[in-house]
Order: C-alpha cells, then sequence, then structure tokens
C-alpha cells in the first residue's frame, strides 16, 4: 500500500486552479439552488397550490 506522500503526487487537481477554486463550487450552490426550486415546484403543483 503506497504510503500519502505516493497518493498525493499522483492527484490530476492542479494545485491553484480556478476551476475547481471558484467555478466548480459555484456551479454546485447553483445546481443545489435549481433543485430545492424544483422540488418546491413540484410540491405546489401537487399540494394544489400551483396550477398549471
Amino acid at each position: 500500500m503506497p504510503d500519502d506522500s505516493q497518493t498525493n503526487k499522483k492527484s490530476h487537481m492542479p494545485e491553484k486552479s480556478l476551476m475547481f477554486e471558484k467555478v466548480i463550487p459555484v456551479l454546485l450552490i447553483l445546481l443545489g439552488i435549481l433543485t430545492v426550486a424544483l422540488i418546491l415546484f413540484a410540491a405546489g403543483i401537487l399540494l394544489g397550490l400551483i396550477r398549471l
């Protein structure tokens, strides 16, 4: 079994990457908000609060 120093060297994620530090967290937050909005919308339809 390799030690921690060897497994860290095999990481494909760059150390100072704008993509992994800014873009992906923002996308995950936006997707979470969209998911909650869709769940609330579906619940509103099921409960009869929203009529299409």
